[in-house]
């Protein structure tokens, strides 16, 4: 945003709002005057209260003028602004503004209890004043401590356009009931005289209502429309001036009608509810009193202000629709959308990668728009547009959407692949990067064969348990790399830890699977509300993330101060960034192997031992003879292609508007890469349900022309996965150790009948399969004899041969 702030855009717009405001505040000042000359027997609650509202207008007027002067003049020349905090002179005035309003809005209430006689509907209204005033107190606290201009615009926007609606919904009920009322006097009184005042404080009422309440709309229209300036706060200043005025000129009318209208008695009527203590409800007049014979023989017209504003309004309105539409093509085509709902009611709940694949075929598009509630997504299903928009535009296809659930409620912020494109993110990964880097494979190849070898007499022992053993395989190594803590037993409580925060992760980045995703504001809505669960699950949830942050990192703290720790990440950054490796790799890698597991068909499997058998001899396989492997190598592609773990990217965000095949992406837009579709595609992988490794692989090598699943199942662009070697080399082995040792089959029951996977999926921003069984049998006793050296053997990387 600092990037494309508009000083000047900003700076005149106070600096002429400032100008207005104080005119105004010149004017407000005489009405005050006046009513103290002219109705000097007036109740004394509305003599304290035309005192109290014209102090707080001297407050609010010397306020804005101090923090205008700071900005315009002491900081002249500063193109930083929006970086510094509020000045606390501006942020008390929001208090000053809100007292203001709120005052105004409870005297037009009471109007229209004198004239309904009823306390039902004064009591709504002060209610909904009520409201808005603890949120502009909300507001005043958050400008005093939010440290800068912009982020308080950015967090905050939400409050301000609330309490902006709210506003403008209150002035025109206000003005709709009273004109109501009036307009029932009006309609049973049959006195002339009686007649025509009420007729003019109709019209007059009706002004009122809508000056301020279209001051209210416009403010939001310039906060949406034109993002680059802060001019909404220019307005937002002279609103105030209009609440004061309109209150002001509603005690002074009487005088006009007085004057005016010299031969109408004001009596109390049982109908009217009009007195001669002034009683009226009247609305905003303007301290040039004209004479009687103009008050009666000009018709009813809008004053100057009223038509000033309705010119901003209409200015407004059209640059923005012009920003909306200049430059602006069409979207890509999608499912037919409502009005304001969009495709909510046909965005799916679970597998939406299918039904992203089925639109795209049903459009005729591999580029698809959505518009869910308005929160617009655009779905890519080829790799021809992944590659145009996040690899050769990745400038601005790069930073992350705001994960409302995930993020924001769970405090998942510093986790590397949820993290916007920014220094941050260059920094954290740069590291990763450099640690990790091929070259220095020794950082995490000898704890993957350690821990890949360690489970091979647990498979033989408790082969129905193959997931968690697996699982601590995978966590085992990853926490050696991180925090180089060994990891003892499948129930060690780091990995019990780590498996429940994931758990609870997949099931909230999703837009799916919570409204709140969908709907950011929900996120402020109090947890005593009805339908916010959402908030109880996100505090709980919090607390796992908060634990797999802070216990290994602590355990590893305790070692380096007792010199017993070993290499690792963290010994070597000792920041938190290490635990984003026991995430974003780990997690991809324990799950494709829970499928390896699962999936390899028998003649498959077969093909694979011969091949390991005739290079590996009687010993275990080592990474060195990973390019002497190939068929392998072509499982590990066809187990990432055939059920992907990942259906879909994780979520990006457009960082400005473009233009891609003549179709409009506007800047905040959702882009999802539907890898699911890709992995799919019949065009690049022939019966493409089929598990086939021989389709990767040409007179015993690795056919380099068919496209490789591990450009997509990793990601694209800047965001690309910077751990793919090390899963890969992972997968690898593993793959390789097992089917070196293990014959692999479908499970039997207790008589004897075979049971068949369900091929069952659980939807999820990591889609795994569902609990299954499975037969880990030693392939001959010499690979059993195999196994069981590896209990007696140190893992060093070395060879274990027979």
């Amino acid at each position: 945003m600092l990037a494309t702030y508009n000083v000047n855009g900003t700076v005149g717009a106070l600096l002429v709002s400032l100008f207005i405001s104080t005119c105004l505040f010149g004017v407000s000042s005489a009405q005050a005057y006046l009513y103290h000359t002219s109705f000097s027997r007036d109740r004394l609650g509305w003599k304290i209260m035309v005192l109290t509202v014209w102090l707080c207008e001297l407050a609010h007027c010397l306020c804005i003028s101090h923090s205008f002067f700071l900005v315009a003049i002491t900081r002249w020349g500063n193109t930083a602004i929006a970086t510094e905090a509020f000045p606390r002179s501006f942020a008390f005035s929001i208090l000053l503004s809100g007292v203001i309003g709120t005052i105004v809005q409870c005297f037009f209430a009471e109007r229209i209890r004198a004239l309904s006689r009823s306390i039902v509907i004064p009591a709504a209204c002060w209610a909904l004043s009520f409201v808005r005033a603890v949120l502009v107190i909300m507001a005043t606290y958050e400008a005093f401590v939010t440290t800068s201009v912009s982020l308080f615009e950015k967090q905050w926007k939400w409050l301000v356009v609330t309490i902006l609606t709210l506003g403008s919904a209150v002035d025109f009920l206000l003005a709709a009931l009273l004109c109501f009322y009036i307009k029932q006097a009006h309609i049973s009184n049959d006195y002339p005289g009686t007649s025509f005042v009420l007729k003019r404080v109709f019209y007059w009422t009706l002004e009122t209502g809508l000056i301020t309440g279209l001051a209210g709309i416009l403010i939001v229209i310039c906060l949406v429309a034109f993002p680059r300036n802060f001019s909404w706060i220019a307005i937002y200043t002279v609103l105030v001036r209009l609440f004061s005025n309109s209150l002001f000129a509603s005690l002074n009318g009487r005088v006009m009608l007085r004057d005016g209208i010299t031969s109408v008695q004001f009596t109390q009527s049982s109908r009217g509810g009009i007195s001669a203590k002034g009683h009226l409800p009247l609305p905003l007049y303007r301290p040039t009193l004209p004479r009687a014979h103009l008050l009666v023989t000009m018709p009813p017209t809008l004053t100057t202000v009223d038509i000033v504003l309705f010119l901003a309004i209409g200015i407004t309105a059209y640059a923005l629709f012009r920003k909306i539409r200049a430059f602006h093509p069409p979207y890509p085509p999608g499912p037919a959308r409502l009005p304001l709902i969009g495709s909510l009611l046909k965005f799916p709940s679970s597998f939406e990668w299918i039904t992203y694949h089925r639109w795209s075929k049903e459009v005729g598009s591999d580029i698809i728009y959505l518009n869910i509630a308005g929160k617009e997504i655009i779905v890519l299903n080829s790799l021809e547009v992944i590659d145009d928009l996040f690899d050769k535009r990745s400038t601005n296809y790069s930073s992350r959407p705001s994960l409302p659930m995930t993020v924001d409620l769970m405090g998942y912020d510093w986790l590397l692949f949820f993290m916007p494109y920014g220094s941050p993110w260059r920094e954290r990964r740069r590291q990763f990067v450099q640690h990790f880097r091929p070259a220095n494979s020794s950082a995490y190849q000898d704890s993957q064969i350690q821990y890949i070898r360690e489970i091979l007499p647990r498979l033989l022992d408790d082969h129905e348990d193959f997931i968690a053993v697996s699982k601590h395989a995978v966590a085992a190594s990853a926490l050696s790399m991180a925090y180089g803590l060994p990891i003892k037993g499948t129930d060690d409580p780091l990995i019990d830890l780590a498996e429940h925060a994931l758990s609870t992760m997949n099931t909230s980045v999703l837009y799916s699977s919570f409204l709140v995703n969908v709907i950011p504001f929900l996120k402020h809505v109090p947890e005593f509300l009805p339908g916010t669960g959402f908030k109880a699950k996100a505090r709980q949830w919090r607390k796992l993330q908060e634990d797999l942050l802070a216990r290994p990192f602590e355990t590893v703290l305790q070692q380096m101060n007792a010199g017993t720790a070993q290499p690792s990440l963290a010994t070597t950054l000792l920041q938190r960034m290490a635990t984003d490796n026991d995430q974003s790799t780990w997690d991809h890698e324990r799950r494709v192997i829970k499928e390896t597991a699962g999936s390899i068909f028998i003649d498959v499997q077969r093909n694979a031992q011969e091949e390991i058998d005739r290079v590996v001899g009687g010993r275990l396989p080592e990474f060195s003879d990973e390019k002497d492997l190939p068929y392998i190598s072509a499982i590990v592609k066809e187990v990432l292609r055939w059920q992907p773990i990942g259906p879909t990217s994780i979520p990006r965000i457009a960082s400005a508007d473009d233009i891609y095949r003549g179709y409009y992406i506007p800047k905040g837009a959702i882009m999802i890469a539907n890898s699911w579709s890709l992995l799919k595609d019949p065009e690049h992988y022939p019966q493409p349900e089929l598990f086939n490794p021989d389709r990767f692989l040409k007179d015993g090598k690795i056919d380099m022309s068919v496209r490789d699943p591990v450009r997509i199942a990793f990601g694209n662009g800047r965001r690309r996965c910077p751990g793919v070697h090390i899963a890969l080399s992972f997968l690898w082995l593993m793959t390789a150790t097992m089917l070196k040792t293990f014959n692999i089959s479908k499970a039997v029951d207790e008589d004897g009948n075979t049971i068949e996977p369900s091929m069952e999926f659980i939807s999820g921003f990591i889609c795994k399969p569902a609990p299954f069984k499975c037969s880990f049998k030693p392939r001959s006793a010499q690979a059993e004899e195999l196994i069981r050296s590896v209990e007696m053997t140190p893992q060093t990387g070395e060879s274990v041969q027979l």
